[in-house]
């Protein structure tokens, strides 16, 4: 143990020293490079003179026109004196003895080395014991984060131009992990504190990181929210009930977010989201019967913390292209804070999917993906900025009601109450948005896609009369809405994207009609009638998606 003490003591002093040395050699080779630039500009070739007779020079004095007289001297009085810079004495001062007095660098660095295996000697002589060496390397971290907040009144600091700037930041990290290796040997290396109390010093250490963070960088953001999120791993209170450690990563899943929103840090975010999901998996894999319900509540929570703390950012819609690279490239220069929302609403509906296919807590994953839908339509219509969270959740339910593992009948039904429940609310929705692609698509194909699965898992594909009737009925309430769409946008100018979503999912509606209804021969008959409803659709509705399916369909009925 003493090794390990003893090797994290020589990676801290090489954190600290190797970034010194490199930046000053960056700054010497930089200095030289100007120095030649400088010599070569400074050089002048001398031109060959010329030879000239006597009579040639004394034509040329001839030809020369007569001196001017003098101009009157000006007057400079008036004039504003020139700024003059101020001295870099210090820092010259400084470079200089470093660069010049290197070699006076490494045999400190060697006096230091040589004074850590000195104390090797001593713990191995029982000179200096556990407690003595957790202190140390608290008085050690605690001296380093100090002198990160007086580092930038240097000189050097305060006048370098290259990466010498950094230094605050290199000694605030260097700090903080120096104290959470000794809030490490306080817990769970020698046993002077109880775990909850070292969970308690890794929080306030992260605190005070957090605080840090604030005048030094995402970096030192990064280490503090690493360092908390791991706490309950590295103190032993990982075994405690998760009704105990989701509310402890919900709140530093808040802290993070604080931060993002704050100091709008994208780094950050990705450090704070696998951190989240982590302590989310662990809940579901460890989740006892009475405790199933926890994991999809914190899915839940965490998604609608993203949501709030970007919601002021995301007043602006998200106005999506053809090509799928360019709607990606708008996503990610978005606000950091939409960014990280989206990136916690994917994480969340992960772990509410992985919840709902786990046998003891299906019930509560079935509810939790019910919630997932219902807040994803009501961010995305209060918040055009989040349109993207209804075809996510959308995919997300899909998902898993055809992976869910014991299907029941009660199971057919909630997946036609999802599908009826996107469809209506989506129909509400779209007519108030500015941008009503993303929730277009979900009201019109959600519902023939619950449908299919539901007759696919409950129906095990033995055709019937109320799955055909029931694709009827949806493929005339999309139909209404598409004729309701027309009417406020005549040729669907504004939103031609509105008027091919309700479209495409009226001919899936009315082709899938005959599929759940007949079966053998009777389905070439029934798509061929399908193609003409098509066909007649498309006179009323002109849309390049409804000619793509009146050719599939005409093309199904012929094979």
């Amino acid at each position: 143990m003493e090794a390990l003490v003893l090797l994290f003591l020589l990676i801290v002093l090489w954190c600290i020293v190797a970034p010194i040395f490199g930046v000053l050699a960056f700054r010497k080779i930089a200095a030289m490079e100007l120095e030649i630039s400088t010599l070569r500009g400074g050089v002048q070739v001398p031109t060959p003179s010329r030879v000239e007779s006597p009579a040639a020079r004394a034509a040329e004095e001839t030809a020369r026109p007569a001196t001017p007289e003098a101009a009157p001297p000006l007057d400079t009085s008036k004039w504003p004196a020139p700024k003059r810079k101020k001295p870099k004495s210090d820092r010259t001062d400084w470079e200089r003895l470093i660069a010049a007095n290197w070699i006076v660098w490494i045999g400190g660095l060697a006096i230091a080395l040589g004074g850590l295996f000195l104390v090797r000697v001593a713990l191995d002589a029982g000179l200096f014991g556990p407690m003595p060496r957790t202190i140390a390397a608290a008085v050690l971290g605690a001296g380093l984060a100090g002198a990160s907040l007086f580092a930038p009144r240097l000189a050097l600091v305060r006048d370098a131009d290259n990466a010498i700037r950094h230094l605050p930041a290199i000694l605030a990290g260097a700090g903080v992990i120096a104290l959470y290796g000794a809030c490490l040997a306080a817990g769970a290396l020698y046993q002077f504190v109880s775990p909850i109390l070292a969970l308690g010093l890794f929080l306030l250490v992260s605190t005070a990181a957090a605080a840090l963070a604030l005048r030094h960088g995402p970096v030192i953001a990064a280490i503090a929210l690493s360092g908390a999120f791991a706490a309950p791993l590295l103190t032993g209170a990982e075994g405690g009930s998760p009704l105990i450690l989701l509310p402890y990563a919900a709140a530093i899943t808040g802290a993070g977010l604080t931060l993002i929103r704050l100091k709008r840090w994208r780094f950050v975010s990705w450090v704070v989201l696998v951190g989240a999901m982590f302590w989310g998996l662990v809940a579901i894999a460890a989740a006892e019967p009475e405790a199933a319900w926890a994991a999809p509540a914190y899915a839940i929570v965490i998604a609608v913390m993203a949501l709030i703390f970007a919601a002021p950012d995301a007043r602006e819609p998200l106005r999506l292209s053809r090509p799928l690279a360019d709607n990606l490239r708008r996503l990610r220069l978005a606000s950091e804070s939409v960014f990280t929302a989206y990136l916690f609403w994917i994480g969340s509906g992960v772990l509410i999917a992985l919840n709902a296919l786990d046998w003891a807590s299906g019930v509560y994953g079935g509810a939790a993906l019910a919630v997932y839908g219902g807040l994803s339509l009501l961010a995305a219509w209060r918040r055009e900025g989040f349109s993207l969270t209804a075809p996510i959740a959308a995919i997300v339910i899909v998902t898993a009601l055809c992976l869910w593992p014991d299907w029941q009948d009660g199971q057919a039904v909630a997946a036609l109450a999802a599908g009826a429940g996107f469809g209506l609310i989506g129909a509400f929705i779209v007519p108030r948005l500015t941008v009503q692609a993303p929730v277009a698509a979900v009201s019109a194909l959600m519902p023939p896609a619950a449908l299919f699965v539901a007759f696919w898992r409950g129906g095990e594909l033995q055709p019937g009369f109320l799955w055909g009737l029931a694709a009827l009925v949806i493929a005339c309430a999309l139909g209404f809405v598409l004729d309701a769409a027309a009417r406020r946008d005549p040729a669907y100018e504004r939103h031609p994207g509105t008027g091919a979503a309700y479209a495409l999912g009226l001919a899936l509606s009315a082709g899938l009609a005959p599929f759940l209804m007949l079966e053998g021969l009777w389905i070439g008959p029934a798509m061929a009638i399908v193609a003409l409803a098509i066909a007649a659709t498309h006179l009323r509705f002109p849309t390049p998606v409804l000619a793509l399916t009146g050719c599939a369909a005409a093309a199904l009925a012929t094979a």
